[in-house]
């Protein structure tokens, strides 16, 4: 079965190794702004979607598609084992509150590029199947050690960080508001995109646990990718907020 081999896995991963370094680069040269939020111009041509229905339709896939892709395409011995039950609910739970919890939370708040969900929707369907394919087949873990011990805290205190970030930038426009404010408090007085530092911070931490190079690509493409825009987020400040 191609799906359950090695090979795609691999393929996969580097795909996104790759990716991400072309994004990064396409941002630093700023043929790329991120198209959307603040960064709303490259897209800005194509048709939009409510933001909740967005992150909706962006984000779930991959707690869909790395469920499915474990209980179907792993083995016994993984799918029996405690750690890697453990490992897959890491990755779902982020998804759960990304896709399913988070866009119940936010307020209304500009419609999204529909191109935005769907890049997305596409990169989520197919790291999806490899984290699942990964951690339900070919992990070498094989039980709870240093690797993911360390692993696991550094995941919940970056997720903690990114969840707290992203709740306190949602809350800093009032029912009424409109434009951007400067955001203040927890890991923000230390970085200016704590959510991104978080996020990033969290999948380091997942692909330590791991182990393995699927998760290692995922957390290279993330950083990369936020990164990137975090840039743009920083220079945005700075030419927006005199006393930034």
């Amino acid at each position: 079965n191609i799906l359950q081999s090695t090979f795609l896995a691999n393929a996969v991963a580097w795909t996104l190794v790759i990716n991400s370094i072309s994004v990064f680069l396409l941002f630093l040269t700023g043929f790329v702004d991120g198209g959307w939020g603040r960064n709303y111009t490259i897209f800005n041509k194509y048709p939009t979607l409510n933001p909740k229905l967005s992150w909706f339709l962006m984000e779930t896939p991959a707690l869909i598609f790395s469920v499915l892709s474990f209980l179907f395409l792993g083995d016994s011995e993984h799918k029996s084992s405690t750690v890697h039950w453990l490992l897959l609910s890491m990755f779902a739970s982020h998804y759960f509150h990304r896709g399913i919890i988070y866009p119940l939370r936010i307020r209304p708040s500009k419609p999204m590029p529909i191109i935005v969900p769907a890049l997305a929707l596409l990169f989520c369907v197919s790291n999806g199947y490899l984290q699942g394919i990964s951690i339900g087949r070919h992990s070498e873990l094989r039980n709870l050690d240093l690797r993911f011990v360390v692993g696991f805290l550094l995941f919940v205190i970056g997720m903690a960080i990114n969840i707290h970030s992203d709740y306190h930038l949602a809350s800093l426009r009032k029912p009424g508001e409109s434009g951007y404010k400067i955001p203040w408090g927890g890991a923000f007085n230390y970085v200016t995109n704590a959510n991104y530092f978080g996020e990033s911070l969290e999948w380091f931490g997942f692909a330590i646990a791991c182990w393995s190079f699927a998760a290692l690509s995922f957390a290279v493409y993330t950083f990369l990718f936020l990164s990137g825009r975090g840039r743009h987020h920083h220079h945005w400040y700075l030419s927006k907020f005199e006393d930034y």
